[in-house]
Parts: structure tokens; sequence; C-alpha cells
């Protein structure tokens, strides 16, 4: 819990909800320096889709990617984890949903965020089921 309570104090402002944004490095920074793994090596929009409710100025982030990026047998992987019955967990590590393209939502990866860490807005869409 220290470490997160680290994250929440070192993050301020505010955020729309059901935007997407690009985090800046120094947000995935933090989280490696709490000694939290942030690897990802491509820069992946995040969409900011609801506030804390014990922190109004904290949002709710969940990375995304272009589902058409991934390989076959990521897709498979994914499709196989979204199979698992809802009573297990693992179910939920990820979503497939529509921005302006079929998209990646990492749901596992979610993490709080604020205007802070934020490089720049990608765009602003309804988030549509596609599956």
């Amino acid at each position: 819990m220290g470490n997160c309570l680290r994250l929440l104090s070192m993050l301020e402002d505010d955020v729309r909800e059901n935007a997407i944004y690009f985090g800046k490095e120094s947000f995935y920074q933090v989280i490696r320096d709490i000694g939290g793994i942030w690897n990802d090596t491509k820069e992946r929009p995040v969409v900011c889709l609801m506030k804390l409710p014990e922190c109004e100025e904290m949002h709710w982030a969940i990375p995304m990617g272009n589902w058409a990026h991934r390989t076959e047998e990521a897709q498979r992987r994914i499709h196989d984890y979204m199979s698992l019955p809802e009573s297990n967990i693992a179910s939920c590590y990820y979503h497939v949903g529509k921005t302006t393209t079929k998209s990646i939502f990492f749901i596992s990866d979610v993490v709080p965020i604020t205007d802070k860490y934020i490089e720049r807005e990608y765009l602003i869409t309804e988030i549509q089921k596609d599956h």
C-alpha cells in the first residue's frame, strides 16, 4: 500500500473521462521508480475511463493498442483469455473494442493518472463494444 500512496502523492491535476491520451515518459519512470514494471517499447495511448471515487483528480487509465498490430498468435492468446469463464479473473485481462479502429484494451495494466503526466491527447471517442 505504501507504493500506491507514494504514486498518488506524485500525481496531480485533472483529465477528462472517456478521452484517449499519451502519457509522458516521466509517468512511466515514476512507476519504475517505486518498483513497478513498465517496459512497453511502443508509444501506446491510454484511455481514461473513470475517476477514482476516493480522489476526484485521479482517473483510472487503461493502456491500449491497435488490434491489427498483434500477431495471429497474440490475437488467439487474447481471445483465449477473454473466452475463459466469467468466474475466472483472467477473463478480464483484455477487452477488444472499437475507437477509430479495432483496439485492444489491456485491462490488467490499469494505472491511475492525472494531467501532470499527460503528454498529449490522442483522440476523444465513445468506446464501443466490438464483440
